[in-house]
């Protein structure tokens, strides 16, 4: 089989255009059009229709796309595995992690893993984690590290942590004389009721906390006065620290935010409010042996420590 004609169309359906998806393969765009013109008739299908200055893909064309992604990660799997058979010390590994977790995973955990497997070609990609489903499915991503919910069947993952969300204040925050200790959180427990009056910073609705943090303002009946909207966790945690409203996040994020005040920090909910952080692959797929030492790595960082 010819797994270019593959990459061609899979590249037309990416750029919705003749001429970039030419050129992201590094072939003219002639050769592209007469690629999809051969191969339309060949097939007797038409592929895709132009809509404006867009090519998008008719039905016949969705469910060829669709299997040409499912072949295409196949023979990645099994370049890979023959790889891994020839030569255990070099390879490659596509991660994908959002953009919250960066600091946390570059400067942590791949040094360490660079140390173990000095032969492995690492490549990021650091996008919205609702993407990362549909790239690990097209085997543009090995592994993708982020929080569930895991919507689609085709993906498995492994539990990489439990943590909980807390709400940061300043260290001066009336708040902190009505928070009690619990035997279960990590944090002085704060009733949300107690902060229904205050001032919040609001993550974007993008963001998977988001919905969280929406979902608690539901449960409290809390009709939130929000400054204003970010989808920089970090400067939200450092405003609040310094008395601009409330903000929330994942425990794990506040081990990389720097502080020049430290913050006051709670467990919310009834029962306490967790989320679960994951290793995601496509189900069946094949992982080399140093992709679960990453995985590995990534656990043990993240046991936490009170800031």
């Amino acid at each position: 089989m010819d797994f270019r004609e593959l990459q061609y169309i899979i590249a037309i359906a990416k750029y919705q255009n003749i001429t970039r998806a030419a050129e992201s393969l590094y072939i003219s765009q002639p050769t592209m059009t007469k690629f999809l013109q051969q191969l339309e008739k060949n097939i007797n299908q038409k592929l895709f229709t132009r809509v404006g200055k867009k090519l998008l893909p008719t039905y016949a064309g969705e469910r060829y796309i669709a299997r040409a992604a499912e072949i295409l990660a196949i023979k990645n799997d099994l370049d890979q595995e023959l790889s891994d058979i020839s030569d255990g010390a070099s390879g490659s590994l596509k991660i994908g992690f959002s953009s919250i977790r960066g600091s946390e995973i570059i400067l942590n955990v791949i040094p360490k893993f660079v140390k173990m497997h000095p032969g492995v070609q690492i490549r990021f990609q650091e996008t919205n984690a609702d993407t990362f489903e549909s790239l690990l499915i097209s085997g543009e991503l090995d592994l993708a590290f982020y929080n569930l919910p895991i919507t689609s069947e085709h993906i498995e993952y492994q539990v990489i942590a439990y943590e909980e969300v807390i709400l940061v204040a300043s260290a001066d925050s009336s708040l902190c004389q009505l928070a009690v200790p619990r035997p279960e959180c990590r944090y002085p427990w704060l009733d949300l009721q107690y902060a229904k009056d205050e001032t919040f910073i609001m993550l974007s609705k993008d963001l998977r906390m988001s919905s969280i943090v929406n979902e608690l303002m539901i449960e409290n009946r809390i009709r939130p006065k929000v400054s204003f909207y970010t989808k920089n966790v970090e400067a939200a945690c450092i405003l609040a620290s310094v008395g601009h409203g409330l903000a929330f996040t994942g425990e794990q994020h506040i081990r990389y935010t720097k502080f020049d005040h430290t913050p006051a920090m709670f467990s919310i909910g009834n029962p306490v409010t967790r989320r679960t952080f994951v290793a995601a692959s496509r189900k069946g797929a094949y992982l080399p042996p140093y992709a679960q030492d990453l995985i590995d790595l990534m656990r043990s960082s993240q046991q936490p420590d009170k800031f």
